[in-house]
């Protein structure tokens, strides 16, 4: 039985362009992703798949095997499918280009599980430890069953405890978190695009729910890896250099930084802080709500309406204001948002802000310590 790795590696990204060549640690996202897979032991080939030609010749300047794909692929299992006559193997296994941290463990147990239980596909769960992930719409939730299939995939938090408050359910049952990286038989994967696109997958836009849609089942592994893929790369020192540089014209006692919120989701996710600014560059209020509101808005064309902040919580400070924060009072305000941030503006101090591109990789759960532990 022959095993080939697939790398799909897109350059066109929405949230951070060309995310797959940043650098990381000295080298692209992508090849981070190369050498992990290269660390596989059950693979016999690892493969590269991109519609960029700069993509393939950074890839085949570190060692990688090529196949240059159509631009139209709207997913990496399209991509892989569109290539399969020209890609050798019995299974194969879909590693996103912009997950540098993944675990070639994960992915060997992707392939003994399939070995095992010579099912057609497989992916890999991993527990949801908070109700802010449970109920989070860009946290993909699959239901299993007894025997470790998926029965389904959703945004939406399932399945639903009735009679259970909702913040109670994480403590009441396993709840679990897609990881999406695949495992597919080529007799499958060959007849991807001839499976017709359905209203689930549209409606979710989940790419599997073709798949169970159409009859499929999914086996499933349990991991304790949690992606962190490469559009939220570690704090940049540019970031840094550029709140000393503000702190320096502007002589402010406070500064930090934000970035630009791409999406609705993030907008009213109450995880994300947003950030309402002056034209001056301050930080008017931190918020966990949707702010500013834009009233008579459809609040899903806010974000294309006006520019939305997410907070970066790296903060400078200046030495009397450090200094004297230890007599500012704790405030109502603090409290209900739970921002310390706020802690400064109910006194009346004022921040001036660093717009980047950097989105911060939090560390709010010990898998989230675990992940970070390997990057290091």
């Amino acid at each position: 039985m022959s095993i080939t790795l697939c790398i799909p590696a897109r350059i066109a990204s929405t949230r951070l362009p060309r995310k797959v060549l940043l650098d990381l640690g000295g080298k692209p996202v992508v090849q981070h992703v190369w050498e992990k897979a290269k660390q596989v032991r059950q693979a016999d080939r690892v493969i590269l798949l991109t519609d960029s030609e700069e993509v393939a010749q950074v890839a085949r300047g570190f060692g990688a095997e090529v196949v240059m794909t159509s631009p139209d692929c709207p997913s990496g299992t399209a991509r892989m499918a569109s290539v399969i006559d020209q890609v050798p193997g019995d299974f194969f296994l879909n590693v996103q280009g912009d997950e540098p941290f993944i675990q070639p463990d994960l992915l060997d147990g992707l392939i003994s599980r399939w070995k095992e239980t010579k099912c057609r596909l497989v992916t890999a769960v991993s527990k949801i430890q908070t109700t802010e992930r449970l109920m989070a719409s860009s946290v993909v939730k699959v239901v299993r069953a007894e025997n470790g299939e998926a029965i389904y995939f959703s945004r939406s938090p399932i399945p639903h405890l009735r009679g259970v408050d909702p913040t109670e359910w994480v403590a009441r049952r396993d709840y679990w978190v897609h990881i999406g990286v695949y495992g597919y038989d080529r007799a499958t994967l060959a007849g991807y695009s001839k499976l017709a696109p359905t209203e689930l997958e549209t409606v979710e836009s989940l790419e599997q729910l073709r798949f169970l849609a159409h009859g499929f089942t999914f086996q499933t592994v349990v991991t304790q890896y949690h992606p962190v893929a490469g559009d939220e790369p570690f704090i940049q020192p540019d970031l840094l250099d550029g709140l000393i540089s503000r702190w320096k014209e502007t002589q402010c006692r406070l500064v930090t930084a934000v970035s630009k919120i791409q999406t609705t989701e993030r907008l009213m996710a109450s995880s994300v802080v947003k950030v309402v600014r002056a034209e001056s560059g301050e930080a008017i209020y931190f918020s966990r709500s949707p702010i500013p509101h834009l009233r008579g808005v459809d609040p899903t064309e806010w974000v294309a309406r006006r520019d939305y902040w997410v907070h970066v919580g790296v903060y400078g400070y200046d030495r009397a204001t450090l200094a004297g924060y230890s007599k500012l009072a704790p405030t109502e305000l603090e409290t209900v948002e739970s921002l310390e941030q706020l802690r400064f503006l109910a006194h009346g101090f004022t921040f001036q802000t660093v717009v980047t591109q950097y989105h911060p990789v939090a560390i709010d759960t010990p898998e989230d310590l675990a992940v970070a532990r390997k990057m290091l």
